[in-house]
């Protein structure tokens, strides 16, 4: 390998690659959507559970 080749890992090609080590440009909206997105899931499966508790499950 040529000393000026430098070996890049993108193995899944998301928005957050393993490999790559340059900046992602994610607007704040979708930063703020993935942190709502978290939270909603975060909520909603205890309480589903509970509300599945309370059902008689």
């Amino acid at each position: 390998m040529n000393t000026k080749q430098t070996m890049q890992f993108n193995t899944c090609g998301g928005r957050f690659s393993a490999g790559s080590m340059q900046r992602n440009n994610l607007s704040r909206a979708t930063v703020v959507s993935d942190i709502l997105l978290v939270l909603a899931w975060a909520a909603a499966i205890p309480g589903l559970m509970w509300l599945g508790v309370a059902g008689g499950f």
